[in-house]
């Protein structure tokens, strides 16, 4: 058995206790938004991670970012599965479907002053 982590530089896997044994995903962008949700589809073939923006309101320089990405399982095959995101903290399925959801937590400094 194993554990997946989502931490500001990829996503490593660990296993026994804890130790890390290998990284499967790395290279991700950590500036700004630096969490990360890391989900396995519901049928278990890929794995979702979302990365969040490098600032409050911009132009990403890095079109993944402000994204959820997908991955095969062994972290090969990265695609934009979704983007626009500013910072999807929160990512689930919808229970019996292939829908995946996401919290996105918008620009900040929005409140009546």
């Amino acid at each position: 058995m194993s554990l997946l982590l989502g931490n500001s530089a990829g996503v490593p896997r660990a296993a026994g206790l804890f130790d890390v044994q290998e990284i499967i995903i790395s290279g991700i962008p950590k500036e700004g938004h630096f969490t990360r949700t890391v989900l396995f589809s519901p049928d278990d073939r890929f794995l979702f991670l979302s990365v969040g923006s490098s600032c409050n309101v911009c132009e990403e320089k890095d079109p993944r970012r402000a994204t959820i990405l997908r991955y095969n399982l062994d972290g090969s095959g990265e695609e934009i599965f979704a983007k626009g995101l500013r910072n999807a903290v929160g990512i689930t399925f919808r229970p019996g479907t292939q829908e995946l959801w996401a919290t996105n937590n918008g620009r900040d400094r929005q409140s009546a002053k």
